[in-house]
C-alpha cells in the first residue's frame, strides 16, 4: 500500500478518536489518549522513513534524552516513572516538530473530518445538557473545559474564514451556521477557554486588519464590528447565567484577587508561583521532566489549596502548560518555541497577503482553518492545559508544524 495514502489514514484516524478522551490509558494517575499513541507512532514511522534518520533529529533528540537523565541524577527528588513519561511524551511533541518536513497530509479531507467530528460532539453535548440535565456538559472528553477549547477553536476558525474570505452569500450562511453551533457548544460548558477564543479573534484581526492607513476595507470592518458586539452580549449572557454558581466564569478568571479562593484560580496561581520559583532555580535548562509538583517552594496560594484540597489540585501539572515548560524545560527553551510559533504565524500572515479575498484557491480555505484551528488549541493549552499525553495538543501540534504553506509558488512549513 501507498506510504503517503497509509500517512493519510492514519491521521484522518487519530481525528477520529481524538474527542474520544473516555477511551484513554490511565496509568499512575495520568490518562494517555489514543490519537496521541496513532500519532506517536507515526511520528516514530516517518522520522525514520527508509531507514534513514536526519542528522538534525538524531543530535537533538540524544540531546533531549542526555540533558534529562542529566537533570533526573542531579535533583533525585522526581519520581523516574513521571521523568520517563515526560521524556517519552515531550520528547514525541519535540520529535514532532524535527520530522515536520515529511509528514504530508490533505488539507481538505483533514478539514472535513475535523467539521464532522465537531458537529457530532456538539449533538452529544447537547443532549448531554437539554435531554440529561448536565450542567456543564462535556460530550465524550474527560473534561468539559476540553470540549469547550476544541469547539472554541472550531468557532474561532471558522469566523476567521467568514472574515478572511469573501464567500458567497450560500457559503457565508453555510459558515455562520456552523459557526453558532460550535460556539453555542463552548458556550455551554461555562470554561474560561472564552478567553481562548477572544485571543485567537485579536490574533487573526492581526493577520489581516480591516484597515490601514491608506484603505479601509468595508466588508471585513463591518464582520469586525458585527463578531465583537455578538461576542461581548454573549459573553455577558453568560456571566449573567453562572453568576449565582460556584462555577461562575467571572469568579474563575479574577486570577489576581487575593481574595478570590476558588480552586481553578488557586491551582493558576500556585502553578505560576512554582514557575517563578524554578526560573530562579534553573531557568536555562529547567528543573527536569516531571519534577512539576516536586520542586521546593513556597506559596500562600498552595497553602490555600491544599486546605481545600488535601491531594493538591494540579499541583503535579501546573495547571497551564506554559508554566509547567518553564518549569520543565527552562524559560529559555520554552522562549525558542514560542518563537518557532510565532514565526510560523508570520508565514500565515504571508499567505493570507497573497490569497486576496476574491481569489481563493482549491486549498486555501481548508488550509487557513487547520492552521487556526491548531493555533488556538495550542493557545489554550499553553494557557490551561497542561498535559503532554492529551489527544488534542498532539492533533494540534502534527498540524501545526507540518502543515505545507504556498504562496509565491512555494512550499514552506516553519
Amino acid at each position: 500500500m501507498n506510504y503517503l495514502l497509509v500517512l493519510n489514514r492514519l491521521i484522518i484516524i487519530s481525528i477520529l478518536f481524538f474527542p474520544l478522551q473516555n477511551l484513554g490509558l490511565s496509568f499512575f494517575g495520568s490518562r494517555y489518549d489514543i490519537t496521541s499513541f496513532i500519532l506517536l507512532f507515526l511520528t516514530l514511522v516517518v522520522s525514520m522513513k527508509n531507514g534513514k534518520i536526519e542528522k538534525n533529529t538524531i543530535f537533538f533528540m540524544f540531546l533531549f534524552i542526555y540533558t534529562q537523565f542529566l537533570i533526573f541524577a542531579i535533583n533525585g527528588t522526581t519520581p523516574f516513572y513521571r521523568t520517563f513519561s515526560g521524556m517519552v511524551w515531550a520528547g514525541g511533541l519535540l520529535l514532532l516538530i524535527l520530522s515536520r518536513n515529511r509528514i504530508n497530509y490533505n488539507p481538505r479531507r483533514v478539514y472535513k473530518t475535523l467539521l464532522i467530528v465537531l458537529f457530532l460532539t456538539v449533538a452529544l453535548m447537547l443532549y448531554q445538557f437539554i435531554i440529561l440535565g448536565d450542567a456543564r456538559p462535556k460530550g465524550t472528553f474527560d473534561e468539559p473545559s476540553k470540549a469547550a477549547l476544541v469547539l472554541f477553536s472550531g468557532a474561532v476558525s471558522i469566523a476567521g474564514i467568514i472574515y478572511l474570505y469573501n464567500l458567497k452569500i450560500i457559503h457565508s450562511l453555510k459558515m455562520l451556521i456552523a459557526f453558532s453551533i460550535f460556539f453555542i457548544g463552548g458556550l455551554i460548558t461555562l470554561s474560561m477557554h472564552i478567553i481562548t477564543f477572544f485571543i485567537m479573534f485579536l490574533i487573526i484581526i492581526f493577520l489581516k486588519p480591516p484597515f490601514n492607513l491608506s484603505s479601509i476595507n468595508n466588508r471585513q470592518l463591518f464582520l469586525f464590528s458585527i463578531v465583537t458586539v455578538s461576542f461581548f452580549y454573549l459573553v455577558n449572557l453568560l456571566f449573567n447565567f453562572s453568576i449565582n454558581s460556584s462555577e461562575s466564569l467571572l469568579t474563575k478568571i479574577d486570577v489576581f484577587n487575593s481574595l478570590n479562593n476558588n480552586l481553578s484560580v488557586l491551582s493558576w496561581r500556585t502553578g505560576f508561583d512554582q514557575m517563578i520559583a524554578s526560573i530562579n532555580h534553573s531557568f536555562i535548562i529547567g528543573t527536569g521532566l516531571g519534577s512539576t509538583g516536586f520542586i521546593d517552594f513556597q506559596s500562600n496560594n498552595l497553602n490555600k489549596l491544599l486546605y481545600l484540597t488535601p491531594m493538591g489540585l494540579n499541583l503535579n501539572d501546573a495547571y497551564s502548560l506554559s508554566f509547567r515548560l518553564i518549569i520543565e524545560i527552562g524559560l529559555l527553551l520554552f522562549i525558542m518555541i514560542f518563537y518557532f510559533f510565532t514565526r510560523k504565524l508570520y508565514i500565515l500572515k504571508k499567505y493570507l497577503s497573497t490569497t486576496t479575498l476574491t481569489k481563493q484557491y482549491n486549498e486555501s480555505i481548508p488550509t487557513t482553518f487547520i492552521f487556526l484551528f491548531s493555533t488556538s488549541i495550542i493557545i489554550g493549552s499553553l494557557i490551561k492545559e497542561p498535559l503532554y499525553p492529551a489527544s488534542p495538543l498532539y492533533l494540534a501540534t502534527m498540524l501545526f508544524v507540518s502543515i505545507k504553506i504556498n504562496y509565491n509558488s512555494k512550499s514552506i512549513n516553519g
